[in-house]
């Protein structure tokens, strides 16, 4: 599970291919702008990191973050293959659904299991 912004700045550069130090930085090619676009939705939208946080982890404006995020969101809807990103990202990020409940059942049946064999 992401903990903190620079494991989500690593696991979206793992995903894009675009450098965690290039995603923190100021260039404008357009595809490295697209990778710290998602940074920046996926830290407030998915992980619940506020503009500020992000702004500062960034060394931006809060209002820049605010922009960006309105910006991908608007592509998402709109253009296929940044959609196409946006849903290997979110695999990448977000466990399928059940996964948690499933490792707890696991972890739960390994313990009645260990607990049964000492009796």
């Amino acid at each position: 599970m992401i903990t903190t912004l620079d494991e989500l700045c690593t696991i979206i550069s793992d995903t894009t291919g675009i450098a965690a130090d290039k995603i923190k930085g100021k260039s404008r090619d357009s595809e490295i702008v697209q990778a710290r676009h998602f940074f920046r939705y996926f830290a407030c939208e998915h992980f619940n990191y506020t503009q500020k946080e992000v702004a500062n982890f960034l060394g931006k404006e809060r209002s820049a973050i605010s922009k960006n995020i309105r910006r991908i969101k608007d592509l998402i809807l709109t253009d296929k293959q940044t959609k196409e990103k946006y849903n290997k990202i979110k695999r990448v990020v977000s466990p399928p659904v059940g996964l948690s409940y499933s490792v707890e059942l696991n972890k739960n049946i390994e313990d009645y299991n260990e607990l049964k064999s000492s009796i």
